[in-house]
């Protein structure tokens, strides 16, 4: 009898916790359908030129492809990447600035997240577009990542590195304003 008491007791636990996955699932599916509805109005409000969003504080364990699902679903997209430097972020370009602009304005009211991670989203600080890293600081907004002025330090560099070098490899996180 307490043998048939406890496998029942076991199978109402099991149901339970079926039940409450099934809740989470269910919960995170109406999240990302009402970020995407929130999305959809505001790609009718903006055609900025900005299609590259930096996507900040990615966990360890997200992909490229990971990448690509969890922000596909935000509009067409050209390419995804994740940067592997010190703090792992990601990389999206849009087909369309509208794209882009929606969710950076959704991530503005509601925190975006991945495998329970809030997530920092804005636009990327050079963008797909641009014909060369250099920018002024005035054209810069708020809303992009890295576009304060950051003095860098770069050691151990080989007596033949060029000035030219420096640009090709750095230029593409932002604008080199002296090297």
């Amino acid at each position: 009898r307490q043998q048939q008491e406890a496998r029942q007791q076991q199978e109402a636990r099991q149901q339970q916790e079926a039940r409450q996955q099934q809740e989470a699932i269910q919960q995170m599916a109406a999240k990302q359908q009402q970020e995407v509805a929130l999305l959809k109005q505001y790609n009718d409000n903006c055609d900025n030129g900005k299609r590259r969003v930096y996507i900040g504080d990615i966990p360890s364990s997200m992909t490229e492809n990971d990448l690509k699902s969890r922000f596909g679903q935000y509009g067409p997209m050209v390419d995804a990447s994740i940067e592997k430097a010190r703090n792992r972020y990601g990389l999206v370009d849009y087909e369309l600035s509208a794209d882009a602009f929606g969710l950076v304005q959704l991530a503005k009211s509601t925190t975006i997240t991945c495998r329970g991670s809030a997530l920092k989203i804005a636009y990327a600080h050079t963008q797909p577009d641009d014909e060369s890293t250099e920018e002024s600081s005035e054209e810069s907004s708020d809303e992009e990542y890295g576009s304060g002025k950051t003095r860098v330090f770069i050691g151990d560099i080989p007596l033949e590195a060029e000035e030219t070098d420096f640009k090709n490899k750095f230029g593409r996180y932002g604008a080199i304003v002296e090297i």
